[in-house]
């Protein structure tokens, strides 16, 4: 006998691949938030350096030494605002692969639920198959018995 097979297994397996794919993604999107955070950091250290170097400055400076550290700490501070953007736009991708993680799951989710319930009504079916061929055999025991008396009092 052939053994059921859950037809939709393959959608199963189709849904269980875009779960980790989405799970893939969103990693890689929290990944890219947390190294633009790390540069905009690092950006905005770089600045406050460059501008430590030219407030804290005791030597006597030239007019292009202060006006180069001004387009320094200037580049730096315009940078860590470009880098703010980003990280705005990759929070907002990251709120994306969430929403599509979750959507993902949930269908998931109720595959496998669908495929449980298959599995409880195929294990019913061959319970009812099981408890009427043991009806069958007691009835059939019974009706043998009660022949096999009234043969032997004949």
């Amino acid at each position: 006998m052939k053994r059921p097979t859950f037809r939709l297994q393959t959608v199963l397996d189709l849904r269980a691949k875009a779960l980790e794919d989405a799970e893939t993604v969103l990693k890689k999107a929290v990944f890219a938030l947390e190294s633009l955070r790390t540069k905009k950091q690092a950006t905005l250290a770089e600045a406050d350096r460059v501008a430590d170097a030219v407030c804290a400055s005791s030597a006597r400076q030239t007019a292009s030494e202060r006006e180069a550290g001004r387009q320094a700490y200037l580049h730096y501070t315009l940078l860590a605002a470009e880098i703010e953007k980003q990280i705005s736009a990759a929070q907002e991708q990251v709120n994306l692969c969430r929403k599509k993680v979750v959507e993902a799951s949930r269908d998931h989710e109720i595959l496998l639920r669908l495929k449980e319930k298959w599995k409880k009504n195929l294990e019913y079916e061959e319970a009812k198959k099981e408890e009427a061929l043991l009806n069958d055999m007691s009835n059939a025991r019974r009706f043998f018995a009660a022949k096999a008396d009234a043969a032997a009092t004949q």
